[in-house]
């Protein structure tokens, strides 16, 4: 499954317990991103998630776009792809 650098939508998203995590990640992805000419957004309040085809984020920053949020849901009407980094943690 790959995702489509011509598709401005979420393709994939990575989820991560905490902020610091997804911060580690967005490190490394950000190398990765670059030669693939893929636009990754990190999930935080304030966050702009135009364009973007990946999506680092906490499991609370997506739940508070669909309950609250002024920018309203994010639009996963592409997604491929959901990746739990140590998921062993985040369903404790």
């Amino acid at each position: 499954m790959k995702v489509d650098p011509e598709l401005k939508k979420i393709q994939v998203i990575i989820y991560a317990n905490t902020r610091e995590l997804i911060r580690q990640i967005q490190q490394v992805s950000l190398i990765i991103a670059k030669s693939l000419q893929l636009k990754i957004s990190l999930g935080e309040p304030g966050a702009k998630l135009e364009g973007a085809q990946i999506l680092i984020t906490t499991p609370g920053f997506v739940k508070s776009r669909f309950d609250n949020s002024r920018s309203g849901p994010i639009d996963l009407s592409a997604l491929k792809m959901v990746v739990y980094d140590e998921a062993d943690e985040l369903f404790i």
